[in-house]
């Protein structure tokens, strides 16, 4: 007995962010997917920016992780090398317009970038933020799902979204829902007047499908919302 009693392993206690330390130090032992939700990121993220460009995750889910427009900057960083992640989730954190554009730009800029999911939603990036995602979309062939509602993008950045779309995207799904739009408003962008009609013929001329609610399997959900 007194052999089983000393031979007990002693459980400790280790607070989040020094475990968060431990996987930052060497990204090659992280998952295929690696979920950091709710962790809370440290020392401005920097750290965090370093062990991306290195990591061979296809998932990287940052969601609820207090990250602000500093923090993702340095996120950002990491994708200008990142080759392997496929899907990144920034769900509910507090991201606006400059820190969205700065994400988009980074992840352009690299060529050999994989990234085909992003999950945006419950931000703050605006039309501004909408309309970086806009250019990534734009060039993006094989796009899969973007999620970006409760961002107040507005009527505004829903007309970039919608430009930025193309028959290309036909299976991809795009959450652009609870964005604040006002159908009875035109959408405009640096004084130039778009009718909801012509939107709605160009989304319909591209196969593209519309659902004011629900979740179909593809599509422009949230489109407009009533």
């Amino acid at each position: 007995r007194m052999g089983n009693l000393f031979g007990k392993k002693k459980l400790v206690w280790v607070p989040v962010n020094e475990k968060l330390e431990d996987k930052l130090q060497d990204p090659n032992q992280w998952t295929r997917e690696e979920d950091f939700t709710g962790w809370l990121t440290c020392n401005d993220a920097s750290k965090f920016g370093k062990a991306i460009e290195a990591s061979p995750s296809a998932v990287i889910n940052l969601s609820f992780n207090g990250i602000g427009d500093t923090e993702i900057k340095n996120i950002a960083k990491g994708f200008k090398k990142n080759v392997f992640c496929s899907c990144l989730v920034l769900s509910n954190n507090f991201i606006h317009a400059d820190g969205c554009q700065k994400l988009m730009e980074e992840i352009m800029t690299n060529s050999e970038s994989s990234v085909e999911s992003l999950d945006l939603r419950n931000n703050c990036i605006g039309p501004g933020g909408a309309k970086a995602v806009a250019q990534w979309i734009k060039q993006h062939k094989e796009l899969k799902e973007v999620y970006l509602s409760w961002n107040s993008l507005g009527n505004e950045g829903l007309y970039h979204i919608v430009q930025a779309l193309g028959s290309k995207h036909r299976e991809a799904r795009i959450d652009v829902s609870y964005g604040g739009y006002d159908r009875s408003e035109k959408c405009t962008e640096d004084g130039d007047e778009t009718d909801w009609d012509e939107m709605d013929e160009k989304l319909k001329k591209m196969g593209i499908k519309t659902k004011d609610f629900g979740f179909p399997p593809r599509g422009l959900i949230g489109y407009p919302e009533a």
